[in-house]
């Protein structure tokens, strides 16, 4: 419904921007649909490094330890299966325990 006060140049700049929100919109979207999983791909990968792996992806990043020790630990096999799934996070469970 078109309104008696409002002209056609209005009309249409409002139907132009409200194509190019919804595009804006959608790309974000879609940009963080891509995004979040690489990213948790990654910080997935951090769970099984050792100290001296996590302190040079530290140390790329520009980012301090403050000291923090990490353990590689050799679980059970039924356990990294269900961490790989996606089932559950870390059974708290391990064989062995190492520590560089």
């Amino acid at each position: 419904v078109e309104h008696s006060l409002i002209g056609d140049d209005q009309i249409e700049l409002d139907r132009i921007l409200f194509w190019v929100f919804i595009g804006v919109w959608l790309a974000i979207h879609i940009g963080f649909g891509i995004y979040c999983p690489w990213i948790a791909g990654k910080e997935k990968q951090k769970l099984t490094m050792d100290t001296k792996q996590l302190e040079g992806i530290l140390r790329d990043q520009s980012q301090q330890n403050d000291g923090a020790i990490a353990h590689k630990m050799k679980g059970l096999a039924e356990d990294i299966n269900k961490i790989n799934q996606d089932k559950q996070w870390c059974s708290g469970v391990a064989q062995a325990v190492f520590q560089d």
